[in-house]
């Protein structure tokens, strides 16, 4: 077995049992609270884990394929699993460690597939790295507001901005838009959400400039 095919199999269970900890913290969670975080919300907090689980899926399972996968697609999937690792600790409390261990796992291996191109690909797309830093505050502050509907919307928002300068350029604009503004107008009254809307989308449009102009150079160095 490939380490590549490693990564996308420890990625796979990681996720599978992730959606499982989201399970037992919707069914049960408020009667196992030392587990599973004495969360207030536990089913609404469940759900959401296992449409994220279920969401990475998609991105971890392309790492089993023998399809090439660039230095780019391989940095935002390593991301993604490293994100949702931070994401599941907070919404399942203890029952997140096997799950998170996996992914962590999975993200390792991928990084050190190639470091140094990893470093270097990151090197070359830190704005959009800062961009995913916003999305991931953005969820963060989610995951304490109330009422949960809103919070809802925050964590799907921020997810929505961390995804958005990895994404095509068709339509990447307006998914980062999607995903920074609704919880920034909803949550008006608190200065940071706003504010994290107001860098975030300011340095989405700076990425899809920095990605413009790298595509010229890339076909002329070929």
């Amino acid at each position: 077995m490939t380490r590549r095919r490693a990564a996308g199999l420890l990625g796979v269970v990681g996720a599978g049992a992730g959606a499982l900890a989201g399970v037992v913290q919707a069914t049960i969670g408020s009667r196992i609270p030392t587990w599973s975080g004495a969360k207030s919300s536990p089913v609404e907090l469940g759900a959401l884990t296992i449409v994220l689980c279920i969401a990475l899926l998609i991105p971890a399972s392309r790492l089993l394929s023998l399809t090439p996968l660039s230095e780019v697609r391989r940095a935002a999937v390593a991301t993604a699993l490293v994100v949702m690792a931070g994401i599941g600790s907070t919404t399942v409390g203890l029952l997140w460690i096997v799950p998170g261990l996996l992914l962590l796992a999975s993200a390792t291996i991928l990084v050190t597939l190639d470091a140094r191109a990893f470093i270097t690909t990151m090197a070359r797309q830190r704005v959009s790295a800062l961009v995913g830093v916003l999305g991931s505050l953005e969820v963060l502050m989610a995951l304490t507001t109330t009422p949960r509907w809103i919070a809802v919307i925050g964590i799907l928002g921020g997810l929505c901005v961390i995804a958005a300068p990895w994404l095509p350029d068709h339509g990447r604009g307006r998914i980062l838009l999607l995903g920074a503004v609704p919880f920034a107008v909803l949550t008006w009254w608190s200065l940071a959400p706003p504010l994290v809307a107001a860098l975030a989308v300011g340095l989405g449009w700076r990425a899809r400039r920095v990605t413009a102009m790298q595509v010229p150079n890339a076909a002329t160095s070929s």
